[in-house]
């Protein structure tokens, strides 16, 4: 059991930074960018942004990306 726990406590995680215009930031994993919307999902649910209000998106790759 510890060690399944170890195990998932090791896989690397992604996180995502949506910034808005209004000075706020996201963190989370970014599902989806259009010209209209930015879908974020942040854990316990997922959220969609309106592009106008997303003043930039960084994508952090995740440690099987780097490989």
């Amino acid at each position: 059991m510890v060690a399944l726990v170890l195990a998932v406590l090791a896989l690397p995680v992604r996180a995502d930074v949506v910034f808005l215009k209004n000075g706020n930031r996201m963190e989370g994993v970014v599902e989806k960018e259009t010209a209209d919307e930015v879908v974020i999902d942040l854990g316990p649910g997922t959220t969609s942004l309106p592009r106008r209000s997303v003043s930039r998106v960084d994508i952090t790759a995740s440690g099987a990306d780097c490989a």
